[in-house]
């Protein structure tokens, strides 16, 4: 219709394509920052310094230097416990920058889930 109207193939994917194609571009965005803020395997290839390591390179060292101090000391209750709660804040850093962006992005997953839905 809008091809009709005399609207070019720019204004078209502009003006009618992109807007319908927000939420799932931000859906899209959301997953592939996700994936790439907790990829530790890639850093872990190629970087050899220390300074160029990412946040989740980091905090996998710090799991594993958890675990394997809950390894030797297994029979004290407390480095157990201590293992466990290095694991549960090193989680809760590496979800925490996604947290605070989703609060941004959330219009769009709704909008998304209205787009599609019977209206009356």
């Amino acid at each position: 219709a809008a091809a009709i109207d005399g609207m070019g193939t720019f204004g078209i994917f502009t003006k009618i394509v992109l807007p319908l194609s927000k939420p799932i571009m931000s859906t899209m965005v959301l997953f592939y920052a996700s994936g790439i803020w907790g990829n530790w395997f890639t850093p872990f290839i190629y970087f050899d310094k220390k300074e160029l390591w990412p946040v989740a390179l980091y905090l996998r060292q710090i799991i594993y230097g958890a675990q394997s101090t809950n390894e030797l000391s297994a029979g004290f209750e407390e480095t157990a416990g201590i293992a466990a709660s290095v694991k549960s804040a090193s989680m809760v850093l590496m979800a925490l920058p996604i947290i605070c962006v989703y609060p941004f992005i959330q219009k769009y997953f709704v909008q998304g889930m209205m787009l599609g839905s019977v209206k009356g």
